[in-house]
C-alpha cells in the first residue's frame, strides 16, 4: 500500500471492522497494513521505535523526579541553606546523611511516585477496552506450573551472565573512575545493604510487587504492544526486552536482565495472558528478595559460580529452560475465527478477542511425554538449588 494512503496515527478503526490476518501473516513476520471490511486501512497501535525510546527515557525521568522529590523532603532546610551558601562540605554531609540513613525511605518515595504515574499513563495510552487489549485473562494451571519451574533456571542463567559481565568489566576498567561509577549504579549492592535491616514484608511489596506491576504495564503492555504490531513479533520482542534491560542502568545488570525480559514476553505470547509475565516478574523479584535476606551476611564471592560442578548446574538449567519453552509453545493459547483462520485485530497482537463470537480459543495441551519430564526436572533443579544455597550458608557460618 502506498505510504500516502496510510492514515494518520491519530485515526483509529473500530475493532468490529478489523479483518483477521491469515495464518501465515500471524506468525513471526513484519506486521503489514491491512484493510478492514470497508476497504479502509487499519492503524497499528503506538508506539513505534521512536515512541518506545521516549517511553523508556520517560521511565528513567519519572524515577529521577520521584527520587529528587523524596530526597528534598528528607534533606530538610539545612541542606538547602548550605546549598544557598555554597558550603560544599555541608552539602556532602547532607547527601551522605540522607543516602546512608534513609535508603529505604528514598526507595519508598521513588516508587510511590513512579507506580501511579506508570499506571495512569498506561491506562491513557491503552484507550478503550483496556482489559481485552492487555489480555487480562486467567492462566492455565499447566502454564502456571511451567512458569514456576522456570524461576530457578532463569535465576541461575541470569546470575551466571551477571557474574560474567562483571568479570569482564572488572578486567577492562579495574581501578578507573568509571569502574567506581558502575559499582554505584549496581542496584544489587544497594539492595544487599538494605536487605540486612529491613523486614521481608516491607521488601516484598516495595522491591517485588511495585516494579512488577509498573514495569510490565509500561514494557509488555504499552511498548511491546506497539512494537509487535508495527515491526513483527521477533523484532518487537527483542527491542522491548533490550529497552526493559536498559532501564536497569548497570551494564552487568542489563546483561543479566535481558533474558528475563525475553522469557516474560515469551510467557505473554504463549499464554495470551498479561497476568503471566506480571506474575513471573513478581515471583522472580520475590525469589531475589528472599535469597537476599537469607544470604545477607554472606560474602558475595561465595554466591558466584566458582567450579565446574556449579557450571554444570547452569548447563542443566539451560536444558530445563529449553524443555519449558518447548512445552509452552506446544500448549500455547490461540484464537481462531469460525472459518478456521487465526484471529487478530488487523495487526500482530496479543489481545483477547471481543466476546462476540468472532473467535474461539483453540489450545492443544502439551504432550504428557514432554510436560511430565519437564516438570520433574524442574522439581529436581529447584531441590538442587536449595541444597546449593544451604551449602553456601553452611560455608559462611564455618
Amino acid at each position: 500500500m502506498p505510504e500516502s494512503n496510510l492514515p494518520d496515527d491519530s485515526e483509529a478503526t473500530p475493532d468490529s471492522k478489523r479483518t483477521p490476518l491469515s495464518s501465515t501473516q500471524s506468525e513471526f513476520v513484519e506486521s503489514p497494513w491491512v484493510d478492514d471490511a470497508d476497504g479502509e486501512p487499519v492503524q497499528a497501535p503506538r508506539p513505534g521505535i521512536g515512541g518506545a525510546l521516549l517511553w523508556t527515557i520517560g521511565v528513567l525521568v519519572v524515577h529521577a523526579i520521584g527520587g529528587i522529590i523524596t530526597f528534598c523532603a528528607l534533606a530538610g532546610p539545612d541542606f538547602f541553606r548550605a546549598a544557598a551558601a555554597g558550603d560544599e562540605a555541608a552539602m556532602d554531609r547532607g547527601v551522605a546523611s540522607v543516602t546512608d540513613e534513609n535508603g529505604l525511605a528514598l526507595i519508598v518515595g521513588e516508587m510511590a511516585f513512579f507506580v501511579p504515574v506508570a499506571i495512569v499513563l498506561t491506562l491513557l495510552a491503552m484507550g478503550r477496552d483496556k482489559g481485552r487489549k492487555l489480555g487480562m485473562k486467567s492462566i492455565r494451571l499447566s502454564h502456571v506450573l511451567l512458569m514456576c519451574s522456570a524461576l530457578v533456571p532463569i535465576a541461575m542463567i541470569s546470575g551466571a551472565l551477571h557474574q560474567f559481565a562483571t568479570s569482564i568489566l572488572d578486567l577492562l576498567l579495574e581501578g578507573t573512575d568509571l569502574a567506581r561509577v558502575l559499582e554505584e549504579l549496581d542496584v544489587n549492592n544497594a539492595l544487599r545493604d538494605l536487605g540486612k535491616d529491613t523486614s521481608i514484608w516491607v521488601l516484598l511489596p516495595l522491591i517485588a510487587l511495585a516494579p512488577a506491576i509498573s514495569e510490565e504495564l509500561v514494557f509488555r503492555g504499552v511498548i511491546g504492544r506497539g512494537l509487535i504490531a508495527r515491526h513483527g513479533m521477533v523484532v518487537g520482542v527483542l527491542i522491548t526486552s533490550v529497552l526493559f534491560a536498559m532501564v536497569h542502568m548497570s551494564p552487568a545488570h542489563v546483561v543479566a536482565v535481558f533474558p528475563i525480559g525475553l522469557f516474560m514476553h515469551y510467557l505473554y505470547i504463549t499464554t495470551r495472558s498479561f497476568w503471566a509475565p506480571l506474575l513471573f516478574h513478581y515471583l522472580n523479584n520475590s525469589m531475589a528478595v528472599v535469597l537476599m535476606k537469607v544470604t545477607s551476611g554472606v560474602d558475595a564471592k561465595l554466591l558466584e559460580v566458582q567450579d565446574s560442578s556449579e557450571m554444570i548446574a547452569v548447563v542443566v538449567a539451560c536444558v530445563q529452560l529449553v524443555l519449558i519453552v518447548a512445552s509452552l509453545w506446544r500448549s500455547r493459547v490461540k484464537y481462531s475465527t469460525p472459518c478456521g483462520d487465526d484471529w487478530s485485530p488487523g495487526y500482530l497482537s496479543l489481545e483477547t478477542p471481543p466476546n462476540d463470537g468472532s473467535a474461539i480459543e483453540t489450545t492443544t495441551p502439551a504432550p504428557a511425554k514432554l510436560l511430565i519430564p519437564t516438570l520433574v526436572l524442574g522439581a529436581l533443579v529447584i531441590a538442587g538449588y536449595i541444597v546449593v544455597v544451604q551449602e553456601i550458608l553452611g560455608s559462611a557460618n564455618v
